[in-house]
């Protein structure tokens, strides 16, 4: 059963910027909603705009595409939308990313380390919720990125880098 989009059952092929929607439709298009296409037993791709910065907690799931995909972090457009399987203990965020969603890394419990590139500008809701060995997180921007309050960084053992270009002029 899918929650929002009832017609997306039919469909074999998701395409945001597909010729059936216009350019000025899809320019407004910012982020999808939490359950969105869940549960779409015919969703086997998708392609999302750069402009959606935000997706909604599960809105993939259970769907052919997210059921195909293998172990490690999904990106959806410029999302990290969640991830499958374990991760390595050092994450690198893939460059580009602007957001990181709602729970992204949920469970997380051999990651010990993670860097943000300077292209994120927040962090979701319950990101880091359940990571239990997080000491250190690189934030290569001078400005960090939007911590939505409950992101879970819990720990008072964290450290929170962010790179500073001044400490690199000589």
């Amino acid at each position: 059963m899918c929650f929002d989009f009832l017609l997306v059952r039919e469909l074999t092929l998701l395409r945001i910027l597909s010729q059936t929607l216009t350019n000025e439709i899809t320019k407004n298009i910012t982020s999808i909603g939490s359950y969105a296409f869940a549960y779409c037993t015919a969703l086997t791709d998708i392609s999302i705009p750069s402009n959606v910065t935000s997706i909604g907690i599960a809105a993939f799931d259970r769907t052919p595409w997210y059921m195909s995909l293998p172990d490690g972090i999904i990106y959806v457009g410029s999302v990290l939308y969640y991830h499958r399987g374990d991760l390595p203990d050092d994450v690198v965020v893939r460059d580009g990313t602007k957001t990181i969603g709602y729970y992204a890394f949920d469970d997380c419990r051999n990651v010990t380390s993670i860097t943000i590139p300077n292209s994120v500008t927040s962090i979701g809701q319950y990101a880091f919720v359940n990571c239990t060995n997080i000491k250190k997180i690189i934030c290569e921007s001078e400005t960090p990125p939007y911590l939505d309050p409950f992101c879970y960084l819990n720990s008072s053992d964290i450290k929170i880098i962010v790179y500073s270009e001044a400490a690199f002029e000589a």
